[in-house]
Parts: structure tokens; C-alpha cells; sequence
């Protein structure tokens, strides 16, 4: 089992390196592309779109990055990593997040963390990546996986936080998210 060590030691078993760049440098998801951005707006997500699976390909390159998402990004909290990406929009089951916007959702190999990525369409028309998160499953999973204690609790903070988007705690939402749009993956 690989040892995690926050951001840069989250590894999986049997891969060598990460398969796509993510990180706004080197990276297959438009780097040259800046997403117009609105002040008034945190994100420029048209929220009119009904849900279709068929506009959600599994196929990082397919979403440009906002600036919002690149923040979260490099939040040391959320723990994301290139990998972390390709694998939820590669692997992940696509589900409707009821605002608007997909989510695809991750696990590997049931290691008790859930990995969210969110993706939406902008107000002219192209496919934007707009947040993404891990998730707390189960702590004991977690830790027999490999995850520090220290790492845990960090995840275990940031799912509870309040975000000001969202009137419930982050964790309500969550779950709200999944009773919403089925069962859990």
C-alpha cells in the first residue's frame, strides 16, 4: 500500500506516473484557453442546461478550466492531484448535480475516499471544469488504504465547512446530492 502524504503522495497502486497533466502548466484540458469570467459571477456556468449524459464526455481534454477551478486546484485541503482528475472523469459515474452543472464521482478500490469533480457548460456553449473535492466514505477504509490520521482530519474539516454557494453544511449538500440524483455509487 502507497504512503500518502497529502497532495504529492497520493499514488495508486500499479501506476507509475500521472497520465494526464492537470495542473495549469502542462496539461491537456486547453491550457492556451482562458475561460472569460464574469466579476459578478463566481462562475460562468449556464444553469439553464437540462442534463444529458451524452454532453458529458469521459474525456479530460474535453474541459477547460476556470479560474475558480484552478484555485481549488492548488488548494492543499482538496488533496487533487493529476491523476485524481483524469481518473474521476475517466472512471467516474456521471451523475446529474441538479444545478446546472454534472458531477462525476470516484472511488479506487472502495479506499473509503470519494473523489467529486464538477463540470458545466459555459454561458457560450463549451465544456468547463468547475470545481472538485474529496469526499470522507468511511475513515477506517481510509486509513487501512494508507491515508494518514492527519490527512483524515483534514478531509473530515473541509467536507463540514459552509460554503458560501450552499445554505447547508458541505457534507448536507453532499448528501443531498446523492439522495437527489440515486444511489450511491
Amino acid at each position: 500500500m502507497p504512503a500518502l502524504n497529502g497532495r504529492l503522495g497520493v499514488r495508486f497502486p500499479g501506476s507509475a506516473s500521472p497520465v494526464v497533466q492537470f495542473d495549469g502548466t502542462n496539461t491537456t484540458m486547453n491550457p492556451t484557453v482562458q475561460v472569460p469570467h464574469n466579476s459578478d459571477e463566481r462562475v460562468p456556468v449556464d444553469r439553464s442546461r437540462t442534463f444529458d449524459p451524452a454532453d458529458y464526455p469521459h474525456q479530460p481534454h474535453k474541459y477547460r478550466r476556470t479560474d475558480h477551478f484552478r484555485q481549488r486546484f492548488k488548494d492543499p485541503e482538496r488533496f487533487l492531484t493529476n491523476e485524481v482528475i483524469q481518473r474521476t472523469i475517466v472512471e467516474g459515474e456521471l451523475k446529474n448535480n441538479g444545478d446546472g452543472c454534472s458531477s462525476f464521482h470516484w472511488m479506487r478500490h472502495n479506499d473509503g475516499v470519494e473523489w467529486w469533480f464538477i463540470a458545466g457548460h459555459h454561458h457560450d456553449g463549451y465544456l468547463i471544469a468547475v470545481t472538485a473535492w474529496p469526499y470522507l466514505r468511511d475513515r477506517e477504509q481510509a486509513a487501512e488504504y494508507g491515508w494518514s490520521a492527519e490527512d483524515l482530519d483534514t478531509i473530515r474539516e473541509f467536507n463540514a465547512k459552509k460554503r458560501n454557494n450552499f445554505a447547508k453544511e458541505w457534507s448536507d449538500y453532499v448528501e443531498w446530492s446523492i439522495n437527489h440524483n440515486g444511489a450511491i455509487a
